[in-house]
């Protein structure tokens, strides 16, 4: 007995009917029906000319529904808003899964009409067009379009070398995209007149000769290390040091440029340093190879002093964009996004030495576990004062022999020894004391404020040592 004027209330809420006939009644649940997604039993209620016709229970399955997407294409990292209706199902207190293509992406948040999201990684090569699905309580949505993830390939950094003159230092400064490199002098001689002050240039003077060699061969060593991994190695003549790589087997090795000495002293000039000139060179030659490396061919500094400002921040260029979808090989947008600390570091590298290079001239404390038993819980502790000359080590020490029965002082000894200009340097020092210790052979590496490595005595015990400046 349905006849054409009658009308629907679904869940309180009025509804039109869509088809009538005799026996049977079609609608559509309105959307003001405000229930999670899932299935669901409602009162169906008909009213004609005034009065209720009926009464029934009916169940039906509500699913999300997603209505808008925006933006419609994104790179990676870049915010996207679904707008829908049924994204949450707070009676079962479940989250929606939220899929890209097949790659389940976390949303940033979520309410009834709208979710946020990130572009997630995808490998690809060129851009795709991935469908953007929702599911709620078992129930499935789809983007009315699909979203098109954009490739991450921002060109990569290039090194950008430029040569200018600092007016006040009378020096040249050969600058890359992340900051100075070398700060250099017309010639081995020049820097100052006759009365100590420096000379100043003018900003239109054309670079000298030194500065154009050193362009010339940081732009040689950036080309090769696109495909290669070129290590840079120091040469010391009289005149200076020459920066190369090692040729092919059986080649001579390729000169990139030459420094003076006094352009080597130059490097840490930003603090004051005692850093032998032979230790700065090396410092420069690993910088680049880490440097450039990173740059050039995307590949991370795998080692260096602890104390390396330049180690973390070159990693996270490329672990940025390696998450974006690329080489490795860093872009601006990875330079621009790297934290402030970070940048600065980079930008001083070159020009801000590691503490671990200074000379080793001050007191140590150094201490060495199990000398005499290597079961039993002893220590000797060693205080050291040295003085370094060049690559010598001079000095005194003296030890103190702990353990549960109390403590034995021993007479001091001399300190003799050499450290390395390499990088990181590494120390060898030997002393004599009276017995029962002996003579004691300290053998390690510097880094940061602290040196530590293997140790050998004339009782032929060995073991471990650690010192720290005091």
């Amino acid at each position: 007995g349905f006849e054409h004027g009658l009308t629907l209330e679904v869940h309180g809420v009025a509804a039109d009917a869509i088809e009538v006939t005799g026996n049977e009644v079609k609608a559509t649940i309105p959307e003001q029906v405000d229930l999670p997604p899932g299935d669901h039993t409602v009162t169906v209620v008909g009213h004609a000319d005034g009065a209720v016709v009926f009464s029934r229970s009916a169940t039906f399955r509500k699913a999300p529904r997603i209505d808008n997407m925006k933006p419609a294409s994104g790179h990676l990292g870049q915010a996207v808003v679904l707008q829908g209706v049924s994204f949450t199902d707070e009676n079962q207190g479940a989250a929606p899964s939220l899929f890209v293509g097949s790659v389940e992406v976390q949303p940033e948040s979520v309410d009834l009409h709208e979710i946020v999201f990130r572009v997630p990684k995808v490998s690809q090569e060129t851009p795709v067009d991935l469908p953007v699905r929702v599911t709620v309580g078992g129930l499935d949505a789809l983007s009315p379009s699909p979203l098109k993830v954009l490739t991450n390939r921002f060109s990569p950094l290039e090194i950008g070398l430029t040569a200018r003159p600092q007016t006040e230092s009378g020096l040249w400064e050969v600058a890359s995209t992340i900051g100075p490199v070398l700060y250099l002098h017309d010639s081995p001689e020049e820097g100052a007149n006759s009365s100590g002050d420096a000379v100043q240039k003018s900003s239109s003077a054309a670079p000298p000769a030194v500065a154009l060699e050193a362009i010339r061969g940081l732009e040689r060593l950036f080309e090769l290390s696109r495909t290669d991994a070129p290590e840079v190695r120091v040469r010391s003549t009289r005149e200076g040091f020459v920066f190369e790589i090692p040729g092919a087997e059986g080649s001579d090795a390729e000169t990139l440029f030459t420094l003076s000495k006094r352009d080597i002293e130059e490097l840490g000039h930003r603090r004051q340093t005692a850093a032998a000139p032979g230790l700065r060179a090396n410092w420069l030659a690993h910088l680049l190879t880490d440097v450039f490396g990173t740059l050039a061919g995307g590949r991370p500094p795998s080692s260096g002093p602890s104390d390396s400002a330049h180690l973390a921040p070159l990693r996270r260029l490329v672990r940025s964009n390696l998450d974006r979808g690329g080489t490795g090989r860093p872009g601006k947008p990875d330079l621009e996004t790297l934290p402030v600390a970070d940048r600065q570091a980079l930008e001083l590298a070159f020009v801000s030495l590691p503490a671990s290079l200074e000379p080793l001239t001050g007191r140590w404390i150094g201490r060495l576990e199990n000398v005499f038993d290597p079961e039993s819980s002893t220590q000797l502790e060693v205080t050291m004062d040295l003085r370094q000359d060049g690559l010598r080590v001079r000095g005194s020490a003296r030890a103190v022999f702990r353990s549960r029965a109390g403590t034995q002082g021993f007479p001091d000894a001399q300190v003799t020894g050499t450290v390395t200009d390499t990088i990181p340097p590494k120390v060898n020092l030997r002393m004599t004391f009276n017995r029962p210790l002996g003579s004691l052979e300290l053998d390690g590496e510097v880094g940061g404020e602290g040196m530590a490595g293997p140790f050998s005595t004339s009782l032929s015990s060995t073991g471990v040592w650690q010192a720290a400046r005091y």
